[in-house]
């Protein structure tokens, strides 16, 4: 029996070798990450006498968006293989041995990862807002929001639930940008309903309208919510 458990063991703990490919994946991911950067210098250093000042800021934070994510990547091989499989003796015995190798544990790796994705973020966050400011203002923004969209969008969901004899919760989901909440709304008023409150949300997908519409018309609520289905869905 206890040469069962010492072998079960002993495979227990050779199980982690499995994690090794994960490991050698993540250092060609960094090859590939370095050809990127090249590639996105090359580019910087080929335009750098004719870009705006806009774009050559967006195209330094890429650089340096790449570059987080390599360390990001570096810090998950090392720390990762010294953690779960096994001592790299070979970096303990060189002088250019990184001070932080052999002293993260998982708590300390988990925060090292945190800050970094955290780092990341914000880059992508400044890159964000240096493309926006670059392109329009915040007025140039909302009027183009404020148009009405020239179709509504396939309508993934639609959902009507009666709230009392005179309000209906209207709730559509649109593959479109918000603009076409806009243009529903629109229709939903040429068609005799009064819009008493809305409530817009951005998804993954589109965007997800929650309308509280009433019939100016005073049809009946079968009659209306046939009216409204028809109306949404065609």
């Amino acid at each position: 029996m206890s040469k069962f458990v010492h072998a079960l063991e002993t495979g227990l703990f050779q199980a982690r070798w499995i994690l090794t490919p994960l490991y050698v994946g993540l250092v060609l991911a960094l090859v590939a990450l370095v050809i990127r950067f090249c590639i996105e210098f090359v580019h910087l250093v080929e335009h750098i006498g004719t870009t705006d000042p806009h774009t050559f800021t967006l195209d330094l934070l890429a650089l340096l968006d790449l570059t987080l994510l390599g360390n990001l990547i570096l810090i998950v091989i090392f720390a990762g293989y010294e953690n779960f499989i096994s001592r790299i003796d070979a970096a303990h015995e060189s002088k250019d041995k990184p001070h932080w190798m052999g002293t993260i544990d998982f708590s300390g790796l988990k925060i090292k990862l945190i800050g970094s994705l955290v780092a990341i973020s914000v880059i992508e966050l400044l890159k964000d807002f240096i493309e926006l400011s670059g392109k329009e203002t915040v007025g140039d923004m909302i009027a183009r929001k404020r148009r009405p969209a020239a179709v509504l969008g396939r309508t993934q969901s639609l959902t009507l639930v009666p709230l009392d004899a005179e309000m209906l919760l209207v709730d559509v989901r649109l593959a479109n940008d918000s603009s076409a909440v806009h243009a529903l709304c629109r229709n939903l008023t040429a068609a005799g309903w009064n819009i008493s409150a809305a409530r817009l949300t951005q998804w993954a997908y589109g965007v997800r309208c929650a309308l509280y519409v009433s019939d100016a018309r005073k049809r009946t609520a079968e009659k209306g919510m046939e009216s409204l289905r028809s109306l949404l869905s065609s």
